[in-house]
């Protein structure tokens, strides 16, 4: 699974790749478009699901997260 030498988490590296995303769009996305786009970077696919990372980034510590439509999600700040 991966991990970084700081113990990160493979949900929280999600976390961390989905908002440099939504950040570098400027546009809400849902979240099948974030897996798309973001799992195979960290070589997640099939480690995590789509619903995987919904559900990482509603449950997101830090509310870096806000859903806008159903699946679609922003950056918060």
């Amino acid at each position: 699974m991966a991990t970084r030498s700081d113990g990160a988490t493979p949900r929280q590296l999600v976390q961390e790749a989905a908002e440099k995303l939504l950040r570098s769009s400027g546009t809400p996305l849902h979240y099948k478009a974030i897996a798309e786009s973001v799992l195979p970077l960290l070589g997640l696919t099939g480690r995590l699901s789509p619903k995987d990372l919904n559900t990482a980034l509603h449950e997101d510590k830090l509310h870096r997260f806000v859903r806008v439509g159903k699946g679609t999600w922003t950056v918060a700040r």
